[in-house]
């Protein structure tokens, strides 16, 4: 037997965070129909039934269950595949007829089986997707230069926000050297 201790959602500001950034500068995420048909087409509870090994719960804000910091209800939309495909048919004219999505990450075998979960739920809604694991070096290069659609991340694990200035503030998001990418 065994006991586990974890004080996962007990931490004062933010927890560490596996998150896709979405470029909202370029290509078709750019596109504020799209990014809403990729929330609606991503099933967060299958993501964290699959991958989180019974200790993770879906989080869709920066910010833990609890936290001081965390808004009661953010609007994050809720998994809606029918919602999903429709706002696909609406957003698909606008980009040539359908929607294609690269989804960069870095060479990793769990990583791997993630954004394919993600690539199989984005596709039953109607879009193109190509996953594309890249040398951890060119994935920064491209995070920071905006040159992607969308990268799978992890980020964030402090203690106070402020201290996550640098990745949040609307003033480090101005390539060649964007910090803000989340």
């Amino acid at each position: 037997s065994y006991q586990q201790v974890t004080d996962l959602y007990s931490t004062v500001g933010e927890p560490d965070m596996d998150f896709i950034c979405l470029n909202c500068e370029s290509g078709p995420t750019s596109d504020l129909t799209v990014r809403q048909a990729l929330a609606y087409a991503t099933d967060p509870e299958e993501v964290v039934k699959l991958f989180g090994d019974g200790v993770l719960t879906v989080n869709t804000s920066l910010y833990p269950p609890g936290s001081i910091y965390r808004p009661a209800d953010n609007g994050y939309p809720k998994f809606n595949l029918a919602k999903a495909k429709e706002l696909v048919a609406k957003a698909a004219p606008n980009h040539g007829g359908s929607i294609s999505i690269e989804l960069i990450d870095i060479p990793d075998p769990r990583q791997a089986l993630i954004i394919q979960a993600l690539q199989s739920m984005w596709q039953a809604a109607g879009m193109k997707v190509s996953l594309n694991q890249i040398q951890q070096v060119t994935y920064i290069d491209q995070l920071v230069g905006g040159q992607f659609q969308a990268a799978a991340d992890e980020q964030f694990a402090s203690p106070d926000p402020d201290l996550n200035y640098v990745w949040l503030s609307p003033t480090t998001a101005n390539p060649p050297l964007a910090l803000n990418f989340a």
